[in-house]
């Protein structure tokens, strides 16, 4: 049987052949098509989601921070400007003393000593990711001395711990709730030879590669938390605990510098003049240190070279269009510029429209970015610290918390457009 089955198989397989009933190779080109408009001409298709809770009238830098409220996640990065973090402990469980057995409590004051291992955290640190740390130290208040002085030479090491949002310190626990969190691998060395006074403040080494080694980890996330270890191997300096407990100080520069979208060019400074933005500088390259003496080499609208100095941008009232776009944009405006170029007077084809600022129909639509320029690169003629608010299609200044009552100046969201510096728009 088993002949009679090869014998049928052979026959088979010569019918087949001489059928030419085998498949012949697959032609690719047969089974590929292109998407059609990049053969042929088609009208694009664009999908627009409607939003109707008015959201689309959020600022569009920044988490929505309620009706009036202050923008406080989104600092201006814009070139040449660094981000600034000035903080402090603001709860009694995030600066703790832990003694050589373990126990750890909260004390109306800091010994750096060798009996005990500090700890002190620091919450809500707005610090984005993918940012170069450029300085930080931290504070201590000195404390009227109990366990000893404060004037022997001594020697005291920071850690951070190697997480990536660190919880506040169990108090009165047995279980080294200090010394038994990870360590950083960066550390930092202060030595104190010179007697501290009490209640003057006296300011640590520079602690910017522990802050690094945080926020460069994976899990770190603008908001995190961050605590230090510190432990001192001989020696002893006491300090207040938290009301008037360590302060820390931050400063970091993005990777890259951030260009803002929107109606505003941000490569050009503005003038104002009858309600209305207009050009006045390109910018060409920021020269020097912006804490101090540094300025935009710029051109004017005939490309003759200028050097733009902060008193200037102050005397002759400019702004900085990138920081406009920072300060001033709205969901909506931006989604505007994407989809038509933004919300406009008048079309006429020539590129020269004005562009209009979003005035939303809810009037509790209204938002507060804070900038200081005290120590950095002037933005506007408000060169200092100042409170911007954003309501009904202005911008208004003021030196306090609320610009919108008593403001010193107020200016229309309105930009003239020019095909010539914008000719992509």
């Amino acid at each position: 049987m088993r002949k009679l089955n090869t014998i049928f198989s052979i026959f088979l397989f010569f019918v087949l052949l001489s059928n030419g009933a085998w498949a012949t190779e697959p032609v690719i080109a047969d089974y590929t098509n292109y998407p059609i408009f990049q053969v042929n001409a088609v009208e694009p298709n664009i999908l627009i989601i409607l939003d109707n809770s008015s959201s689309m009238s959020h600022n569009a830098y920044g988490s929505w921070p309620g009706s009036g409220g202050t923008v406080t996640d989104a600092p201006y990065l814009g070139e040449p400007h660094r981000g600034v973090i000035q903080t402090e402990v603001i709860q009694a469980s995030d600066d703790a003393e832990q003694e050589n057995d373990g126990r750890t409590y909260d004390h109306y004051d800091l010994d750096l000593s060798s009996t005990y291992t500090i700890g002190i955290r620091f919450q809500n640190l707005g610090i984005p990711k993918d940012v170069v740390i450029t300085k930080a130290y931290i504070t201590f208040e000195s404390s009227y001395p109990t366990n000893g002085t404060n004037t022997s030479q001594t020697t005291v090491t920071f850690h951070g711990e190697a997480s990536d949002d660190a919880v506040t310190f169990a108090m009165d626990s047995f279980d080294y709730d200090v010394s038994s969190r990870p360590d950083t691998i960066a550390s930092v060395t202060w030595n104190i030879t010179t007697p501290w006074i009490t209640n003057d403040t006296y300011q640590s080494p520079d602690q910017s590669a522990i802050i690094q080694e945080i926020v460069d980890r994976s899990g770190w996330e603008n908001g995190n938390d961050i605590v230090f270890k510190v432990t001192t191997a001989n020696g002893y300096r006491e300090a207040k605990a938290y009301g008037d407990g360590p302060r820390l100080y931050v400063e970091y520069i993005p990777r890259e510098w951030v260009r803002y979208y929107g109606y505003f060019n941000p490569d050009y400074f503005y003038y104002y003049n009858s309600n209305v933005f207009y050009h006045k500088y390109k910018k060409v390259e920021y020269v020097g240190d912006p804490t101090s003496s540094g300025y935009w080499e710029v051109t004017d609208l005939n490309g003759n070279a200028h050097d733009l100095l902060d008193s200037e941008i102050v005397s002759s009232e400019l702004w900085d269009g990138n920081f406009l776009n920072w300060l001033s944009m709205r969901r909506t405006d931006i989604l505007r510029k994407v989809l038509m170029g933004g919300l406009a007077t008048s079309r006429t084809g020539g590129g020269n429209q004005q562009n209009i600022g979003e005035i939303p129909a809810q009037a509790n639509k209204t938002f507060i970015k804070v900038f200081n320029s005290s120590n950095d690169a002037a933005v506007s003629p408000y060169d200092g610290n100042y409170s911007y608010g954003m309501a009904g299609g202005y911008i208004y200044v003021d030196t306090d918390s609320n610009p919108f009552i008593g403001f010193t100046k107020r200016f229309s969201i309105r930009i003239q457009k020019n095909s010539i510096y914008e000719p992509e728009d």
